[in-house]
């Protein structure tokens, strides 16, 4: 049925009627699903988008990706092809727990460093709405090296992350950790301010961020 939404869609347009009710509860058994609700709020659209890394002879539910449009206005990219194989299984799976304890990570270092994203979107002289986009190195990249590094963690539960299901609230615990995290991203981080749209065009054309080897944390 997800197969047939995708292929059957008109690009860039959001879903509607029966589909759009298929694909809002398809997508709320992700195992991400939770984590982004609870940073950007109640999904408003869910749009499909053609895929710029699959070639265009491959079949259009290989090249039709499912983008989920938030009310405060983030979007995000749902490869349910990937995650699938977990959908409905114990939440108690040792894989399960690991890879939840390494969202939340993300998700409360993303919300320890936006006062400095808000500031720097509040000098710009862009208006409309506003994205600061990670330049030569990645997000993920520079939290990896924080922990890796700086922190020389060996297990994602040596970070306790507290207010996951709260907005505005996530942090790491001890707060010294979440300042040494804010510190270590504003003198590693290369930041630019840009348009919400010329943000998407470029994850469009350049695909999302690579992710580093998170395996080498236990």
């Amino acid at each position: 049925m997800m197969n047939r939404i995708r292929k059957d869609a008109e690009i860039g347009l959001p879903l509607e009627g029966d589909d759009y009710a298929y694909a809002f509860a398809y997508l709320s058994w992700h195992e991400e699903w939770d984590e982004h609700c609870a940073e950007h709020g109640a999904p408003e659209a869910i749009v499909i988008e053609l895929n710029p890394d699959v070639p265009p002879y491959r079949d259009k539910t290989d090249q039709h990706q499912i983008w989920v449009h938030y009310e405060n206005g983030a979007n995000e990219v749902f490869s349910y092809k990937l995650d699938r194989s977990l959908f409905g299984y114990d939440p108690e799976l040792p894989e399960i727990i690991r890879r939840r304890q390494l969202r939340h990570i993300k998700l409360a270092a993303r919300h320890i460093i936006r006062p400095l994203h808000e500031e720097l979107k509040h000098t710009s002289n862009l208006v409309g709405p506003l994205d600061v986009h990670h330049d030569i190195e990645p997000f993920q990249s520079i939290l990896f090296r924080f922990l890796r590094d700086e922190l020389a963690i060996s297990k994602l539960s040596d970070i306790e992350v507290i207010g996951v299901n709260d907005i505005g609230a996530k942090r790491f615990l001890p707060e010294a950790v979440s300042q040494a995290w804010y510190d270590f991203h504003e003198q590693q981080a290369h930041l630019v301010v840009m348009s919400k749209a010329d943000h998407m065009a470029f994850h469009s054309v350049n695909g999302k961020d690579p992710e580093p080897d998170w395996s080498v944390f236990i």
